[in-house]
């Protein structure tokens, strides 16, 4: 009897601490468990925040160019008016140069006709 409560004793002491065992097992992976989530969590923090900076400067460069486009496109047309213009005025000019060509023609045909005129009445 006395074998058997000593095995019993010896029993109840191992369980004892192997259950101890488990939960000091139980209490570090607790606290590894804890700390991972720690860092993951200030990893995505950062990560997070690197994100949206990134977003910011993104969103900065492309309002810097849709003002850039705007203002090429303001120049362009600016551009394309005075060249319409000119044109306009191009043309005007050539209308006028083909007029005073035309006239100096006619006075030189009728000069001409004139010079003719007078030298068959003669």
């Amino acid at each position: 009897v006395e074998a058997q409560r000593r095995r019993a004793v010896s029993a109840a002491t191992a369980r004892a601490e192997q259950l101890e065992a488990y939960r000091e097992l139980h209490a570090r992976r607790e606290a590894d468990a804890a700390s991972n989530l720690s860092e993951l969590r200030s990893f995505v923090d950062s990560w997070h925040a690197a994100a949206a900076g990134s977003q910011s400067r993104m969103e900065e460069s492309r309002v810097q160019e849709v003002a850039a486009a705007g203002r090429r496109a303001d120049q362009l047309s600016s551009e394309l008016s005075v060249a319409a213009t000119r044109a306009r005025s191009d043309r005007h000019w050539l209308a006028r140069q083909l007029a005073g060509e035309a006239a100096r023609e006619r006075q030189a045909l009728d000069a001409s006709f004139e010079e003719t005129s007078a030298q068959l009445r003669a």
